[in-house]
């Protein structure tokens, strides 16, 4: 059987549990490079993941901004950061594919993922992983962090010109807070060939320095599990740290500015929240 190595990349600026699960998981599942990019480059997990074998740890201080920003200096939007460190890992990764991931996402394969993606080497562009985001069902008591169940969004699933209507059908008053039926986002993440030429955005790739989107495949045995916050109470932390950046830079879709107003509408009450 065709095998192929791949690895992931993430800049990361969360609970050190959340990012060594997600190193734990994807050296599980059969990663042989995990690039971390810490973007507080004072962040104590690096100490712990980086002697681990197969992690690339990267501490995103002065000198690295340096090297990498077109700037010279730290770009203070935070999915141009993203950008820079993922390309910046394209370009000296050995793997035969890389995926850009955030810590709260982790991939899931039916069957053996250096197969699957062996068989797809010669496609010529990326292949995207569709998102199934985690949710809590009402009702229910959860002992872990990893707990609940899975949705997917409806992207794909609505005639392009009644999509708007049939979204505030489904979802009533709560479809300005969502994208496509998700909380987080519905594009999900994809895997590009080392060496064809792509270059990586948040959730697609580009061809060269294009804006051009590489042709690109659809899986329907990986998807991405998107674990946007680990618990309810983080989910509100990264909301407010969102809400803290600037509107300028931060790049918020609307889904994501809708549900800060919605916060900040709570007004601090615990059940309103």
């Amino acid at each position: 059987m065709a095998q192929a190595s791949w690895g992931i990349v993430m800049t990361v600026r969360e609970p050190q549990v959340l990012v060594q699960a997600n190193v734990a998981w994807h050296l599980a599942l059969g990663a042989s490079e995990i690039h971390v990019y810490f973007d507080d480059p004072r962040d104590l997990a690096a100490g712990v993941l980086g002697p681990l074998p197969g992690v690339i740890a990267t501490m995103c201080n002065d000198a690295h901004w340096l090297s990498v920003a077109p700037a010279k200096r730290r770009p203070p939007g935070q999915m141009r950061r993203q950008a820079l460190n993922a390309n910046h890992a394209l370009s000296r990764c050995k793997v035969d594919w890389l995926v850009h991931l955030d810590a709260d996402e982790f991939l899931s394969c039916d069957g053996d993922l250096s197969e699957v993606l062996g068989h797809l080497l010669r496609i010529g562009g990326e292949i995207v992983f569709p998102v199934l985001e985690r949710f809590y069902p009402e009702g229910e008591v959860f002992a872990t962090v990893f707990d609940g169940s899975f949705r997917r969004s409806t992207r794909g699933t609505f005639w392009r010109h009644s999509e708007d209507t049939l979204a505030k059908t489904l979802f009533g008053d709560a479809h300005g807070a969502l994208v496509k039926g998700v909380v987080g986002h519905s594009a999900g993440k994809c895997a590009v060939p080392r060496d064809a030429g792509l270059r990586l955005g948040i959730h697609w790739s580009f061809v060269g320095e294009t804006r051009d989107r590489a042709p690109s495949m659809t899986m329907t045995n990986v998807h991405l599990l998107h674990f946007d916050g680990l618990t309810p109470l983080h989910f509100m932390a990264k909301l407010l740290g969102y809400a803290s950046d600037d509107p300028k830079t931060a790049n918020l879709p609307a889904h994501r500015l809708a549900q800060i107003d919605l916060l900040h509408e709570a007004n601090g009450v615990p059940d309103a929240l």
